[in-house]
């Protein structure tokens, strides 16, 4: 047998081999169902996940079951501590004070100095909003890292391998981690929301759903200091009063695409963590909230509440006694106030100008309408419903002064040419047709696309629903007067 042959034939053998082996083993696998305690198991991984990224995990079996999942490693997370030791051996610069030690890589600046004084004082108004005693939060401290670069709080016990990857900011316990960021001022708002989620995890053992502590945060985040004076959850002048917080330019975006969160949504999973859109949405209704005293009340209720042991109870028990809070008209009521407040939103807003007003009830144009608005109102139901495909003629007639800034002009309906806001005149009559909403649509039609009214406009409506009306104004200003304006509705054949 020549060496050819022979070569030949241990390959045959070699493939005949391997292919009955494969196949044996292919044999042997047999698809089956999981069973009730790998599922739970997989349940608890998730909630344990869910908890991570939402920064809140603060029971020894949430740990356990994210180890598991997750790779923690030393055991876990609990009873970790950044350390002033630790932040020496490292040779990283360290300011203690009775409320804060912070630790960081970056050079100590007069900013930076002032942190613990910031965190006094957000903790008092902390303590203030969620009706806590002051004995409560009398040792409360925070253990903070602003880091530029990672590695040395990683080799020094600083930086816990068992974190998962974060772009800003994360909290776990009394410890809060921040990337340095380029704007001093975007740098205290992610260090103030983190401490929120450090004070709504310990003192009042749980942040609920996702929107509900996000939103929370970025509304206690979002602040201005004023002669050493801290005061968070306030509406920026304008967009370069805090550069790179972007949250109403997420929203005003998503407007122009056409997308709309509906209050239902906040529910379901469509808001992420870590995601700046996600928190731009929450922030907006925790603060049009805040703007409200009954709905304040409400959120102020649910965090002092006894939400559940794990982060899935959490969420969907605040969720549950959230929409619990209202009747089913107060909710539709509620859809309505955010679909105003939404396609308000700007900066500057002075929520005591965003009031909506809404009509007792609501009947059909029964041929002709007249009506009467207020021009020192925001948006008006005035009681009359138009029904999708109908043409229909308003007319408006009134005298009334509009201001902008310092300056204040005499105005009709048509509004005035050398001044525009939104590409609309300013002071020009607006009327929006708003669909009844459940809190399920997610298109904002009626006030995101109002119809320039002016002295005079015939059109054909666009979807059926109450009549609404406003005067284009900036949000932050002051009309100078309580004029009137008064408004004929006519169907037409």
């Amino acid at each position: 047998m020549n060496k050819a042959t022979y070569f030949l034939i241990l390959t045959f053998l070699l493939v005949f081999l391997i292919t009955v082996q494969t196949d044996a083993q292919t044999r042997r696998v047999k698809t089956r169902q999981p069973t009730e305690e790998e599922i739970q198991k997989q349940k608890a991984q998730q909630d344990a996940l869910a908890n991570l990224s939402g920064g809140s995990l603060d029971t020894e079996s949430e740990i356990g079951a994210a180890s598991g999942f997750h790779g923690l490693v030393r055991g876990g997370l609990k009873g970790f501590q950044i350390t002033a030791e630790n932040a020496k051996k490292a040779g990283l610069n360290v300011l203690n004070s009775p409320r804060l030690l912070l630790v960081t890589d970056l050079p100590i600046d007069d900013d930076l100095k002032q942190w613990g004084n910031y965190l006094d004082q957000a903790t008092q108004q902390f303590a203030a909003y969620f009706k806590v005693p002051s004995y409560q939060v009398a040792s409360w401290k925070i253990r903070a890292c602003v880091m530029k670069n990672n590695v040395p709080f990683m080799m020094n016990d600083l930086l816990p391998d068992g974190l998962p990857p974060f772009d800003y900011g994360f909290q776990y316990g009394n410890n809060v981690w921040l990337y340095a960021q380029e704007s001093r001022d975007y740098q205290r708002h992610l260090f103030l929301h983190e401490c929120t989620h450090a004070f709504m995890n310990q003192i009042l053992k749980g942040c609920g759903s996702l929107w509900f502590g996000e939103g929370l945060a970025e509304y206690f985040g979002t602040h201005r200091i004023e002669n050493g004076r801290l005061t968070m959850g306030v509406m920026p002048r304008s967009r370069n009063e805090f550069p790179h917080w972007g949250r109403i330019r997420f929203i005003q975006n998503d407007l122009q695409n056409d997308v709309f969160v509906p209050l239902n949504a906040f529910f379901s999973t469509e808001l992420k963590s870590q995601d700046n859109r996600s928190y731009a949405w929450a922030w907006a209704l925790v603060w049009m909230m805040n703007s409200n005293p009954s709905q304040k009340a409400i959120l102020q209720r649910l965090a002092v509440v006894d939400q559940g042991k794990t982060y899935s109870q959490r969420a969907q028990n605040v969720n549950r006694m959230f929409r619990e809070a209202f009747t089913d008209d107060q909710w539709r009521e509620f859809s309505m106030q955010w679909e105003a407040f939404i396609s308000d939103l700007e900066y500057g807003m002075d929520p005591e100008l965003c009031h909506i007003e809404n009509a007792p009830s609501v009947t059909p144009l029964n041929k002709l309408s007249s009506q009467i608005i207020r021009t020192d109102k925001d948006w008006q139901n005035v009681g009359v419903s138009l029904e999708k495909g109908k043409k229909y003629q308003i007319k408006a007639m009134g005298e009334y002064n509009v201001c902008a800034g310092d300056k204040t002009w005499p105005c009709e309906p048509n509004g005035i040419t050398i001044r525009y806001f939104r590409q609309k005149p300013l002071g020009a009559l607006l009327a929006a047709i708003v669909a009844p909403n459940d809190g399920e649509v997610d298109r904002l039609e009626g006030f995101n696309k109002p119809i320039v009214v002016g002295n005079s406009v015939q059109f054909t409506a666009p979807q059926s629903g109450a009549l609404w009306f406003k005067i284009n104004r900036l949000p932050n200003v002051h009309p100078a007067d309580g004029s009137v304006i008064k408004i004929f509705i006519e169907e037409l054949p």
